[in-house]
């Protein structure tokens, strides 16, 4: 559903499937198949296609106005049955995995105020601002529908760079943002809060919050061992540990995790290759970024076998656009 806003999006500004899914390796018949699942990487291709496409400034904001309650089917029940939006926001946090957010919040609270911190660690660069406004956008939407209105935020900072018109944030959030702080906050009064939601029913929270505790719990299943690996790859792309390595710091004998990746129906191998490729194509995508480089990066002796390895992947040598 998320990808389905994305691509209502971009069809406003007059830009086709095609445009938004090329590369990203999604079929447009999985837009209408609630049982599709897309991945991290996958997505953010598709925001690179928008972003390249569609020449708007705050398109991150009129993303996230488009996510509404009513998308996030089991969990947008809990949360519109919490008792306080401090509640929605510890709920949303704990069951993060079930949303389409790519920054981690965490929640403190300072005197009479409440801070909510949205780390952007992680995120590539050049789709960071379009993340950042969609999240911080969907914050104020769904506080809105849970309220009746949008609460007023004390304050904002975001480390994105300031842009040439503010009318659109002001809009949006109700202040105009502090642009290049170090951190990204919502700075909100904690009677806000902690004020009583229309809604609030404990008895369907518990109901819904037990549900999506089993979505968390078959995901994790279905995940398993693989995702760990992912996991731990990707903290360790520049040097690749073998599968010895791996199977040693998750605690089990390489046997062990070779037979748990067959299971899951994947190798170590193709494990590696699919980390190296998602990484090479935020890598490419940035501008200034040498070959020679990127194959350092990924953990390649020599850029030749990288290029190699980029064959295989996308059928064609990295090219010109790809590092423009």
């Amino acid at each position: 559903m998320g990808i389905k806003l994305l691509i209502d999006l971009a069809s406003s500004h007059d830009m086709s499937v095609t445009d938004c899914l090329a590369e990203t390796g999604i079929e447009p018949d999985w837009l209408s198949n609630p049982q599709s699942v897309i991945t991290a990487h996958q997505e953010i291709r598709l925001i690179r296609n928008l972003i390249r496409s569609i020449p708007v400034e705050a398109l991150g904001l009129d993303a996230g106005e488009r996510y509404h309650l009513t998308i996030y089917g089991v969990f947008g029940f809990a949360l519109t049955s919490s008792p306080s939006l401090r509640n929605v926001i510890e709920l949303s946090i704990r069951y993060m995995d079930l949303t389409y957010a790519f920054c981690r919040m965490r929640l403190e609270d300072v005197g009479d105020c409440v801070r909510l911190q949205l780390d952007d660690q992680g995120i590539p660069e050049d789709v960071r601002r379009f993340i950042v406004e969609r999240h911080t956008a969907v914050l104020m939407t769904l506080q809105h529908e849970l309220l009746g209105r949008r609460m007023p935020l004390k304050r904002i900072t975001l480390r994105l760079p300031e842009p040439q018109d503010v009318s659109r944030y002001l809009e949006t959030f109700g202040v105009i943002p502090e642009f290049g702080a170090d951190a990204n906050l919502l700075e909100m009064d904690a009677l806000w809060m902690d004020a009583p939601l229309p809604q609030a029913n404990p008895h369907t929270q518990e109901i819904c919050e037990a549900q999506c505790r089993e979505l968390l719990s078959k995901r994790s299943i279905h995940e398993g061992v693989a995702a760990l690996v992912r996991e731990r790859l990707l903290h360790k792309v520049m040097t690749l540990p073998d599968m010895e390595e791996m199977a040693t710091d998750l605690a089990m004998t390489s046997r062990t995790l070779r037979r748990k990746l067959t299971i899951e129906g994947t190798s170590y191998r193709e494990l590696v290759d699919e980390v190296r490729e998602a990484l090479a194509d935020e890598l490419l995508a940035i501008r200034g970024m040498r070959v020679g480089d990127i194959a350092m990066r990924l953990g390649y002796a020599e850029t030749s076998s990288f290029i190699h390895a980029f064959k295989r992947w996308k059928g064609r040598p990295p090219r010109g656009k790809d590092i423009a």
